[in-house]
């Protein structure tokens, strides 16, 4: 059986190595000033992609560049796509469906929301895609279902990316819904928590952000 290659991107924001854990076979792509993140795990990605308004000290030259086996791409300032969504786009060319982004989060809040909106951009190709903080990580569905092993424990919360969210089912959790419809406007997808048993999130027509807490709060 071939084995998938997974896409790792590394941005500029809080950085969390717990949940790092890339193979041989993955691609790695630092997203400007997270190549310093790299650096400092002594890791080399396969490309190092950005307008490199945060990179700083950790620029290279494309001679040092070649010498590490690093791609560079150099995006314009003024541009449609943000950095990571850049990133996002060549690590598709690549032939990878499962995404795992870390530095994405904290800093500015603007480039986080952008960020989940990269999220949703990806469950709507088909993909995987997940967004990893200091304690949490973010993934979005899209007409699919994800299911939870009895083992999981903590909080989980889901809220709807668009007008509306239709079909949803939240199943095994301490607050359940059964072909619920979440809104926009009203949250109520806050603060589920695990029981212990296996449990899904599913959403028939619309799409899903899932916060799901990676430790107990």
């Amino acid at each position: 059986m071939e084995i998938q290659k997974k896409c790792y991107i590394i941005g500029s924001g809080e950085f969390e190595a717990t949940y790092f854990h890339p193979g041989r076979e993955d691609y790695l792509i630092a997203a400007d000033g997270g190549y310093h993140r790299f650096v400092s795990l002594g890791l080399i990605p396969n490309l190092l992609i950005g307008d490199f308004d945060s990179i700083g000290k950790f620029e290279l030259s494309d001679e040092e560049a070649r010498e590490k086996g690093i791609r560079i791409e150099r995006l314009p300032k003024e541009k449609n796509d943000t950095d990571l969504l850049a990133a996002i786009r060549v690590g598709l060319d690549e032939g990878c469906r499962d995404f795992h982004i870390f530095g994405g989060t904290g800093g500015r809040i603007d480039h986080t929301i952008a960020n989940i909106q990269c999220l949703t951009y990806l469950s709507i190709q088909g993909c995987k895609g997940h967004l990893y903080g200091s304690n949490y990580e973010l993934f979005t569905i899209t007409n699919n279902r994800v299911t939870f092993e009895p083992l999981e424990q903590g909080m989980i919360a889901v809220f709807a990316m668009g007008d509306r969210a239709e079909g949803v089912y939240l199943t095994g959790l301490k607050y359940p819904l059964i072909n619920a419809t979440i809104t926009k406007d009203y949250p109520i997808g806050v603060s589920n928590e695990f029981l212990g048993i296996e449990s899904y999130i599913e959403v028939q027509n619309g799409t899903l952000l899932v916060v799901h807490y990676l430790t107990i709060l």
